[in-house]
């Protein structure tokens, strides 16, 4: 009985925000820029490149934590 109502409750969020979802998913890195799986940003590859360094300095992800 819980499953399903778990089961429902989600394809109702899928029904109501999956557009959300779509744009949170693809901005993601703004969230989080230190994840180590960051992918396609959608920004210029100037932008993707400072991205990537920014992710991979220890010393801003230490203050970031």
């Amino acid at each position: 009985m819980i499953v399903a109502h778990l089961d429902s409750l989600k394809e109702s969020f899928d029904y109501y925000f999956s557009e959300d979802m779509k744009f949170c998913d693809k901005n993601i890195w703004i969230v989080n820029p230190f994840q180590s799986d960051i992918v396609a940003t959608g920004i210029s590859t100037k932008a993707d490149e400072e991205l990537i360094d920014l992710s991979e300095d220890y010393s801003f992800k230490m203050s970031f934590d």
